[in-house]
């Protein structure tokens, strides 16, 4: 459900019933949280929850307000710190019992230093027992605070990790093509590619870029190159992996939102409008073929949002009128934009993703 944030004692009367709520608050309403996790605690409720660039109900991104939904019985919930060079684990991670169908919900600061890391932790707790999907929390200028929290409060440098016992179909998607040839990430630190096929990295992908957009030689990486042209690890036989570079670094490397493992291939991709909204559809379609569900998780990258502009709300479209056409009536549609996009099948390694939308149901 979505609500405008109100006075706790107004709102707290509409959040539904259940052991353990999931808050989805957009960032111009984040100066709330504190007292409402307060109210949370005074009346026993356990809640998980993220500040997010902007919400989605249906067809619709929301700028202000949050989304309550109360997660299916049986999952649990477990915190992580993400500072320095390595994770700590707040809570004992959960146990998945049984050899049935579980699911993970991942929350993690974008600005986290080891994310990636923190990912390849789940991965090899779990391996492909689990299925996964989340988004990273974050303000839209990416600036330093706080942003996942309990009802205990805010979590610095945090993540929030939830399981349950039910299954999910997750679908990926992002519509970008590669163009040009390949090329190689030769020396890596994290986030930073400081050369592409042993050339400085700046230098390198500005000259890609030009080839193609010759105007944009000189303009910014953020928010400028990166909206036409971001460049992708290449993946056979599933989506490529999308990177968005944000700045050149002072050693004419390039900075990135997320990892990019050393020597991976990459590509340099392009995408219009069409081909995005068609991929939102076909992601919509493939998670309707099995079994139209009642409700869908949305999350979709606020970057992506960004590029697609006043073609945003098509792309929102598409997915709710193809969901509600397989259900032959109205089906729910709630989310977030994120910044990084968490997903995987239960059959490959977690992948972090940008400029991609990751749509998800379970069945509980």
């Amino acid at each position: 459900m979505y609500a405008e944030f109100r006075e706790p004692e107004h709102l707290l009367p509409q959040f539904p019933p259940g052991a353990l709520l999931l808050l989805l608050v957009s960032h111009t309403d984040a100066a709330h949280v504190p007292a409402l996790c307060a109210a949370l605690r005074a009346e026993g409720r356990r809640a998980v929850g993220g500040v997010f660039p902007g919400l989605i109900q249906g067809g619709t991104s929301l700028a202000a307000g949050l989304i309550a939904e109360a997660l299916p019985e049986g999952f649990t919930r477990a915190r992580v710190r993400l500072e320095g060079p390595h994770l700590e684990w707040l809570d004992p991670p959960p146990v998945v019992d049984g050899d049935g169908p579980a699911t993970a919900l991942i929350f993690p600061d974008c600005n986290a230093c080891c994310v990636s890391s923190f990912l390849a932790d789940l991965f090899d707790r779990y391996a492909n027992r689990l299925t996964y999907c989340g988004g990273g929390a974050g303000y839209p200028d990416l600036r330093d605070a706080p942003v996942v929290f309990t009802e205990d409060g805010f979590l610095n440098r945090g993540a929030l990790v939830l399981i349950g016992p039910h299954r999910t179909r997750v679908e990926v998607r992002h519509g970008w093509r590669r163009t040009g040839p390949g090329f190689v990430a030769t020396r890596t630190s994290g986030t930073v590619v400081h050369e592409f096929d042993w050339e400085p990295a700046a230098a390198f992908y500005r000259r890609a870029v030009a080839n193609y957009a010759p105007e944009l030689l000189d303009r910014p990486f953020f928010p400028d190159i990166n909206a036409r042209y971001p460049v992708a690890i290449a993946r056979a036989g599933s989506e490529d992996v999308i990177r968005d570079p944000v700045r050149e670094t002072e050693d004419g490397g390039v900075l990135f939102l997320s990892d990019v493992p050393e020597n991976s291939v990459l590509h340099l991709m392009t995408a219009d409008a069409d081909d995005m909204v068609g991929a939102a559809r076909g992601a919509a379609q493939s998670l309707a073929s099995v079994e139209s569900p009642r409700c869908a998780l949305i999350l979709d990258c606020g970057s992506r949002a960004n590029v697609l502009a006043e073609h945003f709300g098509a792309e929102l479209g598409a997915v709710a009128s193809t969901l509600s056409a397989a259900r032959g009536g109205p089906a729910c549609l709630e989310g977030a934009l994120v910044l990084g996009e968490i997903a995987s099948d239960g059959e490959g390694r977690i992948a972090l993703y940008n400029k991609t939308l990751v749509l998800a149901a379970f069945d509980g």
